[in-house]
């Protein structure tokens, strides 16, 4: 580094892995190359002190101080105490500038002389395109491109501080010994610098032009933070304290700093959460009392709207505050949600609320899903009362509606939900009368972690509970969908899941208790939170999954047992597992094959939270036969449903038979048991038989599928199979399941050929039959792909790649290449967007083994370049596109590793 750079550019750093690449990379390509890049790391725990070594490591212009947290304006000092620039710039670090930036600004520092240069800012949304964003006008009536004296241009002071949207002389910082609060902790200390830079400059240049790009999606607020509501009011204490050091300064000053500190005090009171509030109005009172009393209030320094505001204040502390904010002590919350058609008579419902509640009374409401017309509805009613609110302060996560007990502050809380089939609220019978049941001692929610549909949603139900009653099916409201988002982070999902854990004990109490109509009528109650959990859960980063480890499972929540007509015999040769969901179109004909078979069974049918009508048909089945046994359980899929049924299987053998497909003999069963006994064969499989949705038959050679046909009768070796299809048309022994342990992966897509090959890799051997024992059903479902499925599916040809490696299976080997390159393809390409794909497809392409693609090894090949990268045509690219998205994390890291793998690869077989 030069020993005397023109310009030091500070950077403040604390666990912002996630933008920093960007920041840093738009600094190092600045134009103007006499840099010194101060990076002050304050402790982070997360990956940024990774990134900012390889920075270092290429950019010696980067200097890296790594120290214990001690907040923002500490790491600033330090960073000032080590600069050797002529000027000073400052970029923070989830923020991101223009290449021409420090060149332009030092130019018309040099050129003026000037103290300081301040130029506009932009606006940066992530993901949005930063060539669009909206420049924010933040300097105005204050002359432009020139030289002028801010103690004769005050507007300057009224500004947003923005201290990074400007360069400082380090000599003029020093002379004036302007530094930051040191605060621990502390926030707003861009404040009083701020103030210090421009009381204490002559020689103030500012330009119209936007350079630098704020990241405004990233606030870490302190609204609910106590330790920090009095932060703002030590900045003005020091802007009191460096005013008063010259006289010049304080005589030109002293009716401006109460203006400007009224704007500070009026923004930290409105953003605060409403419990905290109270506590910093008595202090915004009483420091302009102070103010007031030593007659620093001129009225000529306010716009006429804020002194009427100050005037009422100081006039009547306690009355303004009720009419502006509500009561201090409140007496009973009411949270009130609005659904459906009730959110286009949303008035109707708050005007009735506030004639028949208190003034000691707050109302807390909020819409799901609002229009533009009625959230400016909502808007509008909320600023006609001081007791009503938003709810942008009621919830820890939105997207699961869990609540922040910290934001109830009544002594009671009474939850309201607002729907069309609620009765007119005119005349003695109001809505508040029909929710007694719904307050609840503000002390009983402590401590819990529930979403609001707990206490809100499903009153009905737990009033239910407690009377005995029987519920009605009308009487559960559609609560969800609930508040749409894009994506979820891990602190909300982990907020979400513990909500779920709780909900899911509570309601799991009542299973055991009550019939099974009731019981269902319970799960119906779940299933929309276990839904929304399932997909916030793949809304997650791909490192926060892999952070996480397992995804949410069905397994984990008890399902709803049907009780049988009569005691099943204990005697039983087949348990057929049947997983359905959605199947009401073939359900009856695949039940029908399935109790037709001539030997002794159990049917154990896991309805996996269907939607359509299959489970009433399940039930009248389980109704008529007992060997059926019927189980409801949320929706975890297939693998999930499967595992259910052999936790709860009974027979020597089991047999598994998917919904839409069906036996095409009474003697299927019979025949597999038959075998396997007298052969002693742990698993015995007949021919599949491929059928079109009406049931008739399919030539067996249909897309290569001829290996579905076994020619003859005996003992075969699964090394001879060489696939992961057709798993379904054979027998499997208990012991499989019970001694082994063998289960389906609980995955959307691709758990049968993975749970296959498991099998195949612990049973070596197997018993066939040429004749037809499935009718395996095509051509009805129209496959639709997202990305989660996607993961799936290249999670299951990764590991059963992996295994056929490890036993020298060629031949399978090279034909789950031929799926990734041909059947699946065209899929894949579409979404290599999403990072676990991406990733999922680089991990196949760097470990593939030429030598056991039987195709690329026949012509002689030294590498294959999986299709889907082919259609992309630039690997390369598409790794660079992601690496800018998930930033530094370990996912990253894998990319980097494998493309420099690739890269080795093409260019030794370039050569």
């Amino acid at each position: 580094m030069e020993s005397n750079p023109l310009v030091t550019i500070l950077v403040p750093i604390c666990n912002t892995k996630r933008y920093l690449r960007d920041c840093l990379d738009s600094i190092a390509t600045q134009t103007l190359e006499s840099l010194q890049i101060i990076c002050i790391d304050d402790g982070s725990t997360d990956e940024s002190p990774i990134i900012l070594k390889e920075f270092a490591e290429r950019d010696p212009r980067i200097e890296v101080v790594t120290k214990q947290n001690s907040g923002y304006g500490d790491s600033m000092n330090i960073g000032l105490s080590r600069a050797k620039g002529e000027y000073i710039g400052i970029v923070e670090s989830d923020d991101f500038v223009e290449a021409e930036m420090f060149e332009a600004l030092y130019l018309f520092a040099k050129s003026n002389d000037a103290d300081v240069v301040k130029s506009n800012f932009m606006y940066h949304e992530s993901g949005a395109d930063p060539h669009l964003d909206p420049v924010v006008r933040n300097i105005q009536n204050v002359p432009f491109d020139t030289l002028f004296n801010p103690l004769v241009y005050q507007d300057i002071f009224l500004t947003q501080p923005a201290i990074w949207s400007a360069v400082y002389k380090r000599s003029f910082l020093l002379d004036n010994d302007i530094k930051f609060l040191p605060t621990p902790g502390a926030s707003f200390q861009d404040t009083s610098f701020n103030f210090k830079v421009f009381s204490a400059a002559r020689r103030a240049v500012v330009v119209e032009e936007a350079f630098l790009h704020y990241r405004i999606d990233n606030a870490n607020s302190s609204v609910k933070s106590q330790e920090k509501i009095f932060c703002v009011c030590e900045e003005y204490d020091e802007i009191w304290r460096f005013a008063k050091l010259d006289t010049i300064r304080y005589e030109s000053l002293k009716h401006r700093i109460p203006q400007i500190q009224f704007g500070g005090y009026q923004w930290n009171l409105d953003r605060l959460i409403e419990p905290l509030r109270p506590l910093f109005y008595d202090r915004f009172v009483s420091d302009f009392q102070d103010i007031e009393s030593q007659g620093l209030l001129n009225a000529d320094y306010f716009d006429e709207i804020a002194w009427n505001r100050l005037d009422l204040m100081l006039a009547d502390p306690e009355s303004y505050f009720q009419d502006s904010y509500g009561p201090k002590d409140v007496q009973r919350t009411y949270v009130v949600r609005f659904s459906g058609e009730a959110k286009n008579d949303i008035s109707h419902y708050i005007n009735d609320l506030l004639s028949r509640t208190s003034e000691e009374d707050e109302i807390v409401f909020y819409l799901i899903n609002p229009s533009k017309e009625q959230d400016r509805e909502a808007r509008r009613l909320q600023s006609g009362a001081g007791r009503l609110f938003g709810s942008e302060n009621l919830f820890e996560s939105a997207a699961f509606e869990i609540l922040d007990k910290t934001r109830l502050r009544g002594k009671e809380v009474v939850f309201l939900n607002i729907e069309p089939s609620i009765a007119s609220i005119s005349g003695d019978q109001t809505v508040l009368d029909a929710v007694h049941a719904r307050r609840h001692n503000k002390e009983s929610l402590i401590g819990m972690c529930l979403p609001l549909v707990v206490p809100l949603a499903v009153t009905g139900f737990y009033d239910a509970l407690i009377s005995g009653d029987s519920i009605e099916k009308d009487s559960i409201p559609e609560y969800f969908p609930l508040i749409e988002y894009d994506e979820v982070s891990l602190k909300e999902y982990e907020i979400g899941l513990a909500a779920y854990i709780a909900f899911s004990r509570i309601a799991s109490d009542a299973f055991g208790e009550h019939s099974s109509q009731k019981n269902t009528e319970i799960l119906k109650v779940v299933i929309p939170f276990w839904n929304l959990l399932k997909e916030a859960y793949s809304k997650l980063t791909y490192d926060d999954r892999l952070k996480l480890g397992k995804r949410p499972s069905a397994l984990d929540f008890p399902a709803v047992h049907y009780e049988a007509k009569a005691n099943i015999d204990a005697s039983i040769d087949v348990s057929v597992i049947v997983p359905v969901y959605n199947a009401e179109v073939f359900l009856r004909e695949c039940m029908d094959s399935v109790l037709a078979q001539e030997v002794s069974i159990e049917i154990i049918c896991i309805d996996d939270g269907s939607t359509d009508s299959s489970l009433s048909i399940l039930r009248s089945y389980a109704e008529r036969d007992s060997r059926l046994k019927l189980v409801s359980q949320l929706n975890g899929g297939a693998g999930a449903a499967r595992n259910r049924g052999i936790s709860l299987a009974r027979g020597e053998y089991l047999a598994f038979i998917d919904p839409d497909d069906y036996y095409p003999s009474k003697s299927c069963l019979s025949s597999l048991v038959s075998a396997a006994k007298a052969n002693k064969a742990l698993i015995a499989g007949g021919t599949l038989e491929l059928v079109d949705p009406l049931g008739n038959p399919l030539s067996d050679t249909l897309m290569g599928m001829s290996f579905y046909t076994f020619k003859a009768t005996g003992l075969s070796e699964f090394s001879d199979y060489e696939n992961d299809y057709g798993w379904i048309r054979f027998l499997y022994h208990r012991s499989i399941f019970e001694d082994k342990m063998i289960r389906f992966p609980e995955t959307r897509f691709y758990e049968d050929p993975v749970f296959f090959m498991k099998v195949m890799q612990e049973v070596h051997q197997y018993w066939s039959l040429p004749e037809p024992v499935y009718s395996y059903r095509l051509q009805h479902k129209e496959q639709t792909w997202s990305d989660s499925k996607i993961r799936d599916l290249l999670a299951g040809i990764s590991c059963n790649l992996d295994a056929s490696r490890r036993l020298g299976w060629r031949n399978l080997y090279s034909l789950l290449i031929k799926r990734l390159d041909f059947d699946y393809c065209e899929a894949i390409y579409k979404h290599l967007g999403d990072e676990e794909v991406f990733a999922k497809m680089m991990h196949i392409q760097t470990s593939l083994n030429m030598q056991m693609i039987n195709f690329v090894r026949d012509r002689g090949s030294l590498f294959h370049l999986l299709r889907a990268f082919e259609l992309d045509r630039a690997p390369d690219l598409a790794l660079t596109r992601l690496s800018k998205r998930i930033e530094k994390t370990s996912v990253y890291e894998m990319l980097q590793n494998a493309r420099r793998m690739m890269r080795t690869v093409v260019e030794a077989v370039s050569k």
